[in-house]
């Protein structure tokens, strides 16, 4: 009983960690501080753990067995990765405008936020009817993880 008292009690800071997190994610990926890399890998982490896997594991191997194991999502998830940083496919994208004095938390609420869920909802509407419709990124123009050359991940 005291531990599920002192977790109901760690709960909110939690939340709160993870709300300002996604500002200083966001904050990090806009300023290109290395910071938004390390925020990414400890997401990847909580979403390891919350789904039951080991949150010493990235989604990409676990997403490699699922495919190989016949799962469906699997199997979408490894067509998508290759062996680069944001360098596959693209499934959707959008722009939008960034206003001078925008801060980080204007922009996400204003219009990332809603546009993520906008075009998150459109692939998955599209999965569901059997349409995946990917469209290759220009080499050129696709980012690297400063930490890395661009130079095939998988390739050593």
């Amino acid at each position: 009983m005291k531990r599920r008292a002192l977790l109901l009690l760690l709960w909110p800071a939690c939340a709160l960690v993870g709300a300002v997190s996604l500002v200083w994610m966001l904050a990090a990926i806009v300023s290109g501080s290395d910071r938004a890399w390390t925020l990414i890998l400890a997401y990847d982490q909580v979403g390891n753990a919350t789904t039951g896997g080991s949150i010493d594991e990235m989604l990409s191997s676990r997403a490699w067995r699922a495919a190989r194991d016949g799962k469906r999502w699997g199997r979408v998830l490894c067509r998508v990765l290759d062996d680069g940083a944001d360098t596959g496919d693209i499934a959707a994208q959008d722009w939008c405008w960034v206003r001078k004095g925008d801060t980080a938390e204007e922009l996400w609420r204003r219009e990332l936020a809603p546009m993520g869920l906008r075009l998150l909802s459109d692939v998955l509407g599209s999965l569901d009817r059997g349409q995946v419709l990917m469209t290759p990124q220009p080499a050129e123009p696709a980012t690297w993880e400063p930490a890395y050359r661009p130079t095939k991940l998988a390739g050593g």
